[in-house]
């Protein structure tokens, strides 16, 4: 999904079009609802058991997300601050270096695609109750699922105006927090369900992957966000993950290895892609170069994923293992 995104954003800068219609560009939104399910799934399976409703416990639950979090969102924000023409406020800034902006407008975002960060720090900040709520009464997690549900629902057809259509008017509704807990309590959900294991669950997950690829929502990005067509792409999305998670996958261990490594750098890929781009772009205009697209996309592609492996081993994980130890 990380790549995705990716290739998603370089198709778009680069032929200047987002083609709502295609694989990439529903995936433009939905990879990230995934990593919201999948954010939520994965934390529930950590930490069920283990987070008690303890001062300690609680402390090192932040304290590993703060580390695992903070260090590359303040990295990716100052690079983002030197290379863009825009004049941020104090305020913006402050709001992006205490990760405040996802409670306050996940639209005030510096770094691009911060502002799915900044919904998964409120997401974090609720986790260890619904949780808990979750273990002591299991309804209590469909219960919740279903007004988040009801609210997306509310959204998706309050929130936006079918007379304005261009991305500036819809953007800054989208990203807000409460379009987006439908996704990480579907994941908390299946994370405190008994998963079956069964090979047959990759039918309704192909059918599922069909309809959503060829659901018709026209060419306009805004027809991925408002009305009927959200809300049969939000469930599809969901229904997606939660018969994948079903399906026993055994994979050859070469396979297994590199999906495990992109798995592994895919927060760093997925902050560092939109600045590597910008820098491939400035070096062509420096040494004059005029490649096509398609090389551009290419380098920058294979850039991308390298300075993302750097960056998770030579940085983030160094901070993340140092400090926790430290505390």
């Amino acid at each position: 999904m990380a790549l995705a995104v990716m290739v998603f954003h370089f198709d778009k800068w680069l032929n200047g079009r987002w083609d709502a219609a295609s694989l990439q560009g529903r995936l433009g939104v939905y990879a990230v609802s995934i990593f919201f399910v999948l954010s939520g799934l994965t934390l529930t399976l950590v930490y069920s058991g283990c987070l008690k409703a303890s001062a300690e416990s609680v402390f090192l639950y932040f304290q590993k997300r703060f580390w695992r979090i903070f260090p590359l969102l303040w990295l990716t924000t100052l690079c983002s601050l030197l290379i863009d023409d825009v004049e941020r406020p104090v305020i913006d800034i402050m709001l992006n270096v205490t990760g405040l902006f996802g409670w306050v407008n996940p639209a005030r975002d510096i770094a691009t695609g911060a502002w799915s960060i900044g919904c998964e720090l409120v997401f974090y900040a609720f986790f260890p109750l619904i949780l808990w709520s979750a273990q002591r009464w299991k309804w209590s997690i469909g219960f919740m699922w279903l007004c988040s549900f009801a609210l997306a629902v509310y959204i998706a057809f309050r929130w936006f105006d079918p007379a304005a259509q261009d991305q500036s008017f819809w953007w800054p509704a989208y990203v807000q927090v409460a379009n987006h807990i439908s996704f990480f309590l579907a994941g908390m959900w299946l994370g405190v369900s008994d998963r079956r294991e069964n090979r047959f669950f990759i039918i309704p997950f192909i059918l599922f992957s069909l309809v959503f690829f060829l659901w018709p929502v026209g060419f306009q990005a805004f027809t991925l966000v408002y009305g009927w067509d959200r809300i049969v792409l939000l469930l599809l999305t969901t229904g997606l993950v939660a018969f994948y998670f079903q399906i026993p996958v055994k994979l050859p261990e070469i396979p297994a290895k590199l999906l495990n490594w992109l798995g592994l750098i895919s927060y760093s890929l997925y902050l560092w892609h939109p600045i590597v781009f910008r820098g491939v772009q400035f070096m062509m205009r420096k040494f004059q170069q005029t490649w096509s697209s398609g090389w551009i996309f290419l380098l920058a592609g294979m850039a991308s994923v390298a300075v993302a492996g750097v960056s998770y081993y030579y940085f983030e994980r160094l901070i993340q293992r140092h400090m926790v130890k430290a505390h």
